[in-house]
């Protein structure tokens, strides 16, 4: 079980079993590879298909969609164990899946959540930009629509787990200045240029 530090008053027995799991997990196929994953510059797809085969992944997430549709709250212990061990984070994979939970069309969602939830797509968010760092009211990147498909002209920069991601999440400027104009947009990389 959780040290007693960890063992919170929110927390159901099923919550710490599942912290539990996690644990056990991360300690048996993650930290044993740390040092070489921190020496090539990023974790393998492999390891979080992995972590979604055992439902660590987004367990958040509606079971229509392949999650087990449990509070958030489970998420987060997922992510105190991936900090206590020193793992990678999986926080920008849950954010960008949670963009579109929340945003996506029924489409968008049956099409990626599941892959999201199962590892098959590793994620990432593409905001920050040569210049104007993070400041998404100063985005310069542009997006303009040229048929069904949008153009994206412009470039990112420190896009976490950009190595690995195979879906990326990329705001861009599609209107006016300031956070108005500010939309994501959500690109499959497979076979991609550029």
């Amino acid at each position: 079980m959780a040290p007693r530090l960890l063992n919170h008053a929110w927390m159901s027995e099923e919550m710490a079993l599942f912290r539990d799991q996690a644990r056990r997990y991360i300690r048996a196929e993650m930290v044993p590879h740390l040092d070489t994953w921190r020496r090539q510059g990023y974790t393998p797809r492999e390891v979080w298909r992995g972590f979604g085969e055992m439902g660590l992944l987004l367990p958040e997430i509606d079971e229509a969609y392949g999650g087990a549709g449990v509070p958030l709250s489970f998420q987060l212990t997922v992510q105190d164990e991936l900090t206590l061990a020193e793992a990678p984070s999986n926080a920008v994979h849950t954010i960008a899946a949670h963009y579109i939970a929340d945003y996506g069309t029924p489409e968008q969602k049956q099409r990626w959540l599941p892959r999201l939830v199962s590892g098959e797509l590793v994620a990432a968010i593409a905001m920050t930009e040569p210049g104007c760092g993070s400041d998404l009211k100063a985005l310069r990147t542009r997006a303009r629509l040229d048929g069904e498909h949008y153009v994206i002209d412009g470039s990112k920069t420190f896009i976490t787990q950009g190595f690995t991601a195979n879906l990326i999440v990329v705001a861009v400027r599609t209107g006016q200045a300031g956070s108005k104009g500010v939309s994501l947009i959500v690109l499959e990389t497979e076979g991609l240029a550029g």
